[in-house]
């Protein structure tokens, strides 16, 4: 279940196994909603599948609603900006609220700030142009803070994107 903020340590590790883990990966998620977030989680779990035998993930998840609140904003901000990854799952039907726009405004630059931003859409676009827009609105952002960009196809949900990704970690 997706949870307002969570907290998870995993490791690929099997008891029976000798594994080293070589790195840290700390992923933040910010989520419209609990269909947008189901779909992250997905993404998350193919991600740490394919990844979590030499990684070690470190998640932190944030709704889009409680980055309305200022405290919580700045907190999720200090999360993004140690982030490796950061991804946003949206239904990319209309633009970001304006609570994500200034939460993003708070850390995008600071420190070393994530390596890749990730745009994850939910459903296929009801308006294609609003789609697009979305999609260079966040690469714009990425681009901002020297990130890499990843948007997920609109025939979504497919682990050829997360592949590629994959390439780029």
């Amino acid at each position: 279940m997706v949870g307002a903020m969570q907290t998870t340590m995993l490791s690929g590790r099997d008891a029976n196994q000798d594994l080293r883990i070589t790195c840290n990966i700390n992923v933040v998620i910010a989520f419209e909603d609990s269909a947008a977030g189901k779909h992250a989680e997905a993404f998350y779990e193919h991600l740490n599948e394919r990844l979590g035998m030499e990684f070690e993930f470190t998640r932190y998840q944030w709704s889009f609603a409680l980055l309305e609140d200022p405290g919580v904003r700045d907190a999720a901000a200090h999360d993004a900006a140690t982030a490796d990854i950061m991804i946003v799952t949206t239904h990319g039907d209309a633009e970001l609220p304006e609570c994500v726009d200034a939460w993003f405004q708070s850390w995008v630059g600071r420190n070393a700030g994530p390596m890749a931003l990730v745009a994850l859409f939910d459903r296929p676009p009801a308006n294609v142009q609003t789609r697009q827009e979305l999609r260079s609105s966040l690469a714009r952002i990425a681009q901002t803070g020297g990130m890499d960009f990843f948007a997920e196809p609109d025939n979504s949900p497919n682990t050829e994107f997360i592949d590629r990704l994959v390439g780029k970690v």
